[in-house]
Order: C-alpha cells, then sequence, then structure tokens
C-alpha cells in the first residue's frame, strides 16, 4: 500500500500534511507533479499544472520534506550516478505488455494515459483484443534522442507523455526534458551544499 498523490497548483500547500500523515500510518508516499495535459477528453490547457521547472522544484522539496538530510543527500547522489538510459525505444513499462485499461465504454487500451491503441474485447473476445493490444504497442517506438541523452537515467519518459505532450509517440516532450534538466541540476545543487 502506498499513498499515490499528484500535486499541483491547486494542492501543492497541502504537501506537508499530507506527507505527515503518510509517515504517521507508516504508508509510503508516492509524490508526483507531472500533469499530463488532457488530450483524452479532447482539451487542451484544461488542467492547471506546473512549469517543468516548478514541478522539478517542488518534487524537490517534497522530498526534503519527507526524509532526513542525510537519506536526502544520498538519494540526490544516488539519482545522480544512475546509468545513462535504455538500449532501445520501445515501451518500458507494462503498458501494452503485462498490463491494459478497460474505459467505462469498455475499450481496452494499454494504458489509462494513452489514447490509443485501441480495441474491442466486448466485439471480438478479450483473448484476442489483448493480442493485437500487445501487437500494436510493440510497434510502438519512443524519441530516438531519448536513447543518448545523458540524463537518460533520471528520465520519466514513457509513451504516453509523448503522445500527451507532442501528439505523437516518436516526439522527445520537451516539458519532461526541461524538468528532468531540472532535477538534475536541483540535485547537483543539494549535493554541492551539503558538502561545503
Amino acid at each position: 500500500m502506498r499513498f499515490n498523490t499528484i500535486f499541483t497548483p491547486e494542492n501543492i500547500d497541502e504537501y506537508k500534511k499530507i506527507a505527515d500523515i503518510s509517515k504517521q500510518m507508516a504508508i509510503p508516499m508516492m509524490p508526483s507533479t507531472y500533469t499530463y495535459p488532457p488530450i483524452r477528453l479532447g482539451k487542451e490547457n484544461a488542467v492547471a499544472r506546473f512549469s517543468p521547472e516548478e514541478a522539478a522544484r517542488y518534487l524537490a522539496i517534497i522530498d526534503e520534506y519527507r526524509f532526513d538530510r542525510d537519506f536526502y543527500i544520498e538519494r540526490q547522489k544516488k539519482l545522480l550516478s544512475l546509468p545513462s538510459g535504455p538500449t532501445e525505444n520501445k515501451v518500458r513499462c507494462r503498458a501494452g505488455r503485462a498490463s491494459f485499461w478497460i474505459t467505462a465504454e469498455g475499450i481496452m487500451r494499454p494504458c489509462g494515459m494513452m489514447p490509443e491503441p485501441d480495441t474491442a474485447p466486448l466485439k471480438i473476445g478479450f483473448d484476442k483484443a489483448w493480442q493485437q493490444i500487445k501487437a500494436e504497442t510493440d510497434k510502438i517506438r519512443l524519441p530516438e534522442e531519448c536513447l543518448s541523452c545523458k540524463y537518460a537515467g533520471i528520465c520519466s519518459v514513457c509513451a504516453a507523455m509523448c503522445k500527451a505532450e507532442t501528439g505523437d509517440f516518436g516526439k522527445t516532450p520537451q516539458y519532461i526534458c526541461r524538468m528532468t534538466k531540472q532535477l538534475f541540476a536541483l540535485a547537483e545543487r543539494s549535493i554541492g551544499e551539503n558538502e561545503n
């Protein structure tokens, strides 16, 4: 069990309360400051979200609050020492490979955050629908430039983010790039300040 918490400009002031409840209940907190654009709703700019730099800064602030200083610094050092990214640009999570999402309308998708590919298990049967989703997911390719990016080891980019941010699985989501670079810079700063 864990607290999966998404912080936005509307609720960021509550992060200490939520972190405190997490500690009191001994339930790990999994904070996120990234909010997907609402493309699944057919809207643009309908969700208030942080700038990429703010999202990184608030994530660092939340982590610094919920961990003691030594653990936080060690965590930052591990973040900076993660190996470079993936060796192939396929979907890296379980979406469409070991898990799926069924919409309220009965449409199967690899992930709840992806508007496509999709299929209709109620019409063609579950097994056939699942085989189609797996096959279509296997065709998805993430941006080539992500493979050689120096921040790839700490980047959270995924197929759903690429599609949501750019409209294309193969295009680099600049929002995520900026957020990741800022997380890296903040980690370097924290370590530097701790050593001085």
